[in-house]
């Protein structure tokens, strides 16, 4: 579970190969733009999670061959991890992952996992899986952090097993809260993270 939350997040940690060669990236003037990839951006985290306080990720630069596949790196139980990603024309995938202090080669996915669909109507599900699925289920939802108030695109993030994760994306800025409940009826919010720094390029 931990280490799905982070894929998720990451703010986090999954990121794969698009299915369709020939498309093209958009600009973050699009829909890229809830999640921004320029070097240099970064965002920095407070955390319920005991096992770290504040927390960052941060764009450190483009895969060997690829220049529109982002690096992003984030610590993950201990240890650093970097994530690839990119916008394609239908939405922000996650291509693979790696441990830069492992000798193994990067986890290149078989099949694109969907961080972010172009599409950001109420409603709209996607990743839907055996095990879970995401879905957008609030629109303009104000949300207040450290560094301000936002209208943000809440999407929530269901498990068959009864839990759920809700992320909250800022146009221009991108994820300024995530938070984890368990239940099925009556959720209890066992962790969560929150927006306290961050800089775009």
């Amino acid at each position: 579970m931990r280490k799905l939350i982070r894929i998720s997040l990451l703010v986090i940690i999954i990121l794969t190969f698009h299915s369709c060669n020939n498309s093209t990236s958009p600009s973050n003037d699009d829909f890229g733009s809830f999640f921004p990839l320029s070097v240099g951006n970064y965002w920095t985290y407070n955390s319920s999670d005991s096992e770290r306080d504040n927390w960052t990720q941060t764009v450190i630069g483009t895969l060997d061959g690829y220049n529109d596949v982002f690096i992003i790196e984030a610590p993950a139980d201990e240890q650093i991890v970097n994530t690839y990603y990119k916008w394609q024309n239908d939405g922000l995938y996650i291509y693979g992952f790696d441990n830069p202090d492992d000798s193994d080669p990067p986890y290149m996915m078989q099949v694109p996992y969907l961080e972010l669909p172009e599409v950001l109507s109420l409603g709209v599900i996607f990743n839907d899986t055996e095990s879970s699925y995401k879905e957008v289920t609030g629109k303009d939802v104000l949300v207040v952090t450290d560094v301000g108030e936002f209208e943000s695109v809440e999407i929530t993030l269901y498990f068959n097993s009864g839990h759920l994760i809700k992320q909250y994306y800022v146009d221009g800025i991108g994820l300024i809260l995530f938070q984890h409940f368990e239940g099925e009826d009556d959720f209890i919010q066992s962790s969560f993270g929150e927006l306290i720094d961050y800089n775009i390029n």
